[in-house]
């Protein structure tokens, strides 16, 4: 190859570079090269071919950043500009600046982010005998100390209702503390106490309430009840407008059906005579009720046929007993009512007559 120096700078003398080879032929505008005259045809034509497909490749490879332009920048880029400037937004961005269009459907349905962020919306209760009654106690303090910095307490109604002077639904005791108790007396059963409190919330307000029927059971237990909650907030259908917003929504339903699950899980019951539970996790008691029930009912299905003692008597006084089905019993206990009711009629007509004849006799 012919080392053609023309016009060039001396350095080039020495060395010959590229950029020191002139060519004729169409300038190359994005590689700044100007037409101009070579004398070397083969090296001009390979080098156009590879200046003409790096070219082409750079116009594939525009990328229009208009949303992360800056004030002085061009918004059309080439992709590693744009590749760059991709990753140094991505690096400084916030939940807060990413957008979600999802359509939250029944999630934003009666419940606010602010009922979510009830971590612990539970009562804690006891009781325990005296020598002339109960003292019940509660505490809702826990509940309350971790509620978040921007709720407000507004207001407390701890009320106990039973019986006095004649009137089941006298207010024998009232409060408005967080902790606290009052003594029942044993006439004054049954007794509901009522326990509401009042939350200020960045959404509105929330109604927390737990009502407690004591019946009459003076054994010392301590318990734990789940406040029901009424969202009486503004906020229960939302705009979405950030990732963040998102994220508090599902994470409040999710807690709101984990709150439900768990006021489920473990029913308050009393037990009775005939039916007794093992814990009071609902599928227990849905299923002795559903075993008790199965059993009232085969009882009912086979009710004429089941075994049942009877006694005979005879006319002699004996008796003999055993065993016969309820209706048997009933067929037996009819006839024998009639046979009766038989010899009862035979018997007055026969005392009316002796009656009769006494009368005839003693005129």
């Amino acid at each position: 190859m012919a080392k053609i120096c023309k016009n060039c700078e001396p350095e080039c003398l020495q060395e010959i570079p590229g950029g020191c080879i002139p060519y004729t032929g169409e300038s190359i505008p994005c590689l700044e090269i100007p037409n101009a005259i070579a004398e070397d045809s083969e090296l001009q034509g390979n080098f156009v071919k590879l200046a003409k497909k790096y070219c082409q490749f750079l116009q594939d490879n525009l990328v229009n950043l208009g949303f992360l332009k800056g004030e002085n920048e061009e918004a059309i880029q080439q992709s590693y500009v744009a590749v760059k400037k991709l990753i140094e937004w991505a690096d400084a961005l916030t939940t807060d600046d990413i957008g979600t269009p999802a359509n939250l459907y029944c999630l934003a349905d009666g419940i606010s982010v602010s009922a979510g962020k009830i971590t612990n919306r539970t009562l804690s209760w006891s009781t325990q005998p005296l020598s002339d009654g109960v003292n019940y106690t509660y505490n809702i303090s826990e509940m309350l100390e971790a509620l978040p910095s921007t709720f407000v307490l507004n207001g407390i109604s701890v009320k106990a209702n039973g019986n006095r002077n004649g009137s089941s639904r006298t207010l024998l005791a009232s409060s408005t503390e967080p902790t606290g108790g009052f003594n029942l007396q044993p006439d004054n059963y049954p007794v509901n106490i009522s326990t509401e409190i009042k939350l200020g919330t960045p959404d509105g307000e929330l109604l927390l309430e737990k009502r407690i029927s004591l019946t009459g059971d003076f054994a010392p237990n301590s318990y734990r009840s789940s406040f029901d909650i009424t969202d009486l907030s503004n906020n229960k259908n939302f705009e979405v407008t950030s990732q963040t917003h998102f994220n508090e929504i599902m994470a409040s339903a999710y807690c709101h059906i984990k709150q439900l699950y768990e006021s489920l899980k473990n029913t308050e019951i009393s037990d009775c005579e005939f039916i007794q539970y093992a814990d009071g996790h609902i599928n227990t008691v849905i299923q002795t009720h559903s075993s008790n029930l199965c059993d009232v009912l085969k009882r009912l299905s086979k009710i004429g046929n089941e075994k049942v003692t009877y006694q005979d008597c005879d006319d002699a006084c004996g008796t003999a007993i055993r065993e016969v089905t309820l209706q048997e019993a009933l067929t037996l206990t009819g006839k024998d009512v009639c046979e009766l009711l038989q010899r009862v009629k035979i018997l007055e007509a026969t005392v009316q007559e002796l009656v009769t004849r006494l009368d005839n006799c003693c005129k």
